[in-house]
């Protein structure tokens, strides 16, 4: 019997596609049979993995994919639904299709990637807990749902990123020189995201030190007019500085390419609500030294690297200023943040969160 995952999946272009491929793809290596209900992907059978485009989040989601899973020639040993709010927008909806898989006998894991604490989605955490048992990355996401018993906190997974070309090599491919050092910023670009920010302190950092670059790397998210006239706006803080702007959806290979020839990944998001950080992960997988928000995004972080100027608040221009420069000027910093963020690659990589997930499973479909 196959372990069944609903989710956004490769070519959508979806933090959450890329994070279902990772994870489902650690399950295939592990020898189960996977399938992926998906919408945005193309159809694909490959190996242990099938992939069914099912459902669309504007129209009937919870017959479409009800219906998907009674098509089934056996039943789903597992069924795990990877939720945003965006993803599954009609909650109603959505509750009833785990009510309907419930009382099919078939055990539920929804790993909740953003948890909101107002008291609609607690309400909605709530019923959800009734027919699932709820995944988060956290434990600042755990507390927020304190008052819940079935719920369990494993962490996002990182990619243990290798390399294929030379360092410098890239680097001058690119257009920049051994001696500069890279600033990164990679993602989807919109006001959240708070790029004009550093965009104003990379212009004042760089009029000091003109050995200081900075990339990024990324398209307005959703192609929406707003996420567009919001990076001009970044263009235009940021002034005539050393700016390698690469504005498109950011594969995989060449998101690697940048973190490879970078020293330094700024992740400057304001958001306020509790989640976990795909870039960030990538940025662990390569190795590299990271400045951050204060967001609750990236609590996990906190724990671990609280010693190093690493964590900005996320309107303070001056205060960017001077985290990015002290990490830029400090080589010896640098190379104490690389040292544990290897070690916490390692720790929280794909492998390891495909072990806790089988973990999970298993006492799952055991009733337990």
């Amino acid at each position: 019997m196959a372990f069944v995952f609903v989710s956004t999946f490769p070519p959508f272009e979806c933090g959450i596609a890329t994070y279902t491929k990772y994870l489902t793809g650690e399950f295939v290596k592990s020898g189960r049979e996977v399938v992926v209900l998906s919408e945005g992907g193309e159809n694909l059978r490959d190996g242990l993995l099938e992939v069914k485009n099912t459902y669309s989040r504007h129209g009937d989601f919870a017959s479409e994919i009800f219906e998907a899973v009674s098509r089934m020639p056996e039943t789903p040993e597992m069924i795990h639904f990877q939720h945003a709010p965006d993803l599954f927008p009609d909650k109603k909806l959505f509750l009833s299709l785990l009510k309907s898989l419930h009382d099919r006998n078939i055990p539920i894991a929804v790993t909740l990637h953003t948890v909101y604490d107002n008291r609609k989605d607690l309400d909605f955490y709530v019923e959800t807990a009734k027919y699932a048992h709820i995944i988060v990355h956290n434990e600042v996401c755990r507390e927020i749902l304190k008052d819940l018993e079935n719920v369990s906190v494993i962490f996002h997974g990182t990619s243990l990123i290798s390399f294929e070309k030379e360092r410098e090599l890239l680097r001058k491919e690119a257009g920049f020189s051994e001696n500069d050092i890279i600033f990164l910023s990679a993602g989807f670009i919109h006001f959240q995201k708070n790029l004009h920010t550093v965009a104003k302190a990379f212009r004042a950092i760089h009029a000091e030190n003109s050995s200081l670059k900075l990339i990024v790397a990324g398209r307005p998210g959703g192609n929406k007019w707003y996420n567009k006239l919001y990076l001009k706006i970044c263009m235009m803080l940021a002034g005539n500085s050393s700016v390698k702007w690469d504005i498109a959806f950011m594969e995989t290979k060449k998101l690697k390419e940048y973190l490879h020839i970078s020293d330094i990944v700024l992740l400057p998001y304001w958001q306020k609500y509790a989640s976990a950080s795909g870039i960030f992960h990538l940025a662990l997988g390569a190795g590299r030294p990271f400045i951050c928000s204060e967001s609750t995004k990236f609590a996990e972080a906190r724990q671990l690297f609280s010693e190093f100027p690493l964590f900005v608040p996320m309107t303070s221009v001056t205060k960017w200023k001077r985290s990015m420069k002290q990490i830029a000027e400090d080589k010896d910093m640098r190379a104490k943040i690389s040292k544990l963020v290897e070690d916490y690659a390692k720790e929280t990589s794909w492998e390891n969160a495909c072990k806790k997930h089988l973990e999970l499973y298993k006492r799952l479909i055991k009733g337990e």
